[in-house]
């Protein structure tokens, strides 16, 4: 009697076939969902914030005040140097403290200067921009002279980005690059699984949390890498000329010298020094300081003939 009980109990409790095919079928959707969810959380958080800071850039943009006329023309004048057609268009703004250097726009065809750089009645160093810009203290570092052909190099860097359409470039790597990494990793998944059985394992389906995660991971580092080429892209825009090539060569030195600092003796701190959309500073120094041995070197063999 106990026997047939339990065996009763077992046949009234055990899940059936329907039940256990529709539990694989909503972990099988689940799964699926969760492995989207990332990437498509940070494509729509990129796509808002790119809206979002192109009307208030532009907005901003249009209360900022004109730069003056000699500014204008050394600005035109570097403009020119590197190829850009018609420079004399290119609007020339000046904002009070909150850029870095120099800004290009080139949705408005505006190029945006900071008024410590580019106005000397105001002068503060590089770190002062810096920590300013973030709200933080100051560190009692001596400024990096910010000379006339530094001044140069950065209009022609920015305005490499105005020629090339870079604030466009910039949207357009936001949006495809989520695609893209998605349309090669389901590629690649087909190729690995395509002798593997149609049916997902119990594995397999919870294995789509953590690879969602890493598809979005993806996504973000070929973001970056995107991103990082129109930079490099612009950093050789700028005219082969030793007091060009030198100042910039020296400039990111020192701001790698300074990284290196902070990085050392104030922790994360380091990362106010630089946003991640650039190359480090010490890449930089490099690929300067080759393109300005390689002209030495060229002009010596020059003058040996």
């Amino acid at each position: 009697m106990k026997k047939l009980l339990f065996i009763l109990v077992t046949i009234l409790t055990a899940p059936t076939a329907d039940a256990m095919s529709f539990a694989r079928r909503a972990l099988d959707r689940i799964t699926k969902v969760a492995y989207y969810a990332p990437i498509t959380l940070y494509s729509a958080n990129m796509a808002k914030n790119i809206i979002t800071s192109s009307v208030l850039i532009e907005h901003e943009v249009s209360q900022l005040r004109d730069a003056d006329e000699d500014t204008t023309r050394f600005v035109h004048k570097n403009l020119a140097a590197i190829g850009l057609k018609n420079p004399e268009s290119v609007h020339v703004k000046i904002d009070d403290g909150r850029t870095i250097f120099a800004a290009a726009l080139s949705t408005t065809n505006t190029l945006v200067l900071d008024s410590d750089v580019f106005e000397p009645s105001r002068p503060r160093s590089l770190l002062q921009m810096i920590y300013s810009a973030h709200k933080r203290s100051i560190l009692p570092l001596p400024a990096i002279a910010l000379d006339k052909s530094c001044k140069a190099a950065a209009i022609q860097h920015e305005g490499a980005h105005l020629k090339y359409h870079d604030s466009e470039s910039t949207f357009a790597i936001y949006a495809v690059s989520p695609l893209a990494t998605s349309y090669i990793v389901q590629k690649t998944k087909k190729v690995l699984q395509k002798n593997t059985h149609n049916n997902p394992t119990m594995l397999r389906m919870l294995s789509r949390i953590p690879g969602g995660i890493g598809l979005c991971a993806l996504s973000m580092v070929g973001t970056l890498l995107g991103l990082q080429y129109l930079e490099r892209r612009a950093d050789n825009a700028i005219i082969d000329d030793k007091d060009l090539l030198r100042a910039s060569a020296l400039l990111y030195k020192e701001i790698a010298d300074r990284e290196d600092f902070l990085s050392n003796g104030y922790g994360r701190l380091t990362s106010l020094c630089r946003s991640p959309h650039h190359p480090s500073p010490h890449a930089r120094y490099k690929r300067f300081q080759a393109r300005l041995d390689a002209l030495e070197k060229q002009e010596q063999q020059s003058s040996a003939k």
